[in-house]
């Protein structure tokens, strides 16, 4: 009974705290779901659940019996930060206020994107990178 609730219990955390982790991520141009909908509004643009596709985000994720649940979202109005009392290790930022998700901020590549996601603006470190990478006339010895 014990290695039971030990086998169960350590599997249901494991779900509880990996599952928000984004295996994929990918932006969707509007012509996605073209084929699936015959929707469109005035400007031409295909809308998916009432929502403009044009700056639509496609993440992947994996539940616990690590089956893909895939979520698609507008990152300028759907997202928003985790709240201060998270329990989740790892979580950075809520899409639609109750799915918490989790992506590694170096490997967004896109700056607006990292900045709608995770709500960091990172330009001061980055100049600060840039002035330390440039080589001064004391860099060398002799």
């Amino acid at each position: 009974a014990t290695a039971g609730v030990t086998a169960v219990g350590s599997t249901a955390l494991l779900g509880y705290c990996f599952s928000p982790y984004v295996h994929t991520m990918e932006c969707l141009s509007g012509d996605y779901y073209a084929n699936e909908t015959d929707e469109t509004n005035e400007d031409d643009a295909t809308t998916v659940d009432g929502k403009n596709n044009q700056n639509l985000v496609r993440v992947v994720t994996r539940d616990i019996l690590a089956r893909e649940v895939e979520t698609v979202f507008n990152p300028a109005t759907d997202v928003s930060p985790p709240p201060n009392n998270n329990s989740r290790p790892f979580c950075n930022f809520m899409v639609m206020g109750d799915k918490p998700m989790y992506v590694h901020a170096d490997l967004i590549h896109d700056y607006k994107l990292k900045v709608q996601l995770l709500g960091q603006e990172e330009v001061p470190q980055q100049q600060e990178a840039a002035k330390n990478k440039q080589k001064l006339d004391d860099d060398e010895f002799l």
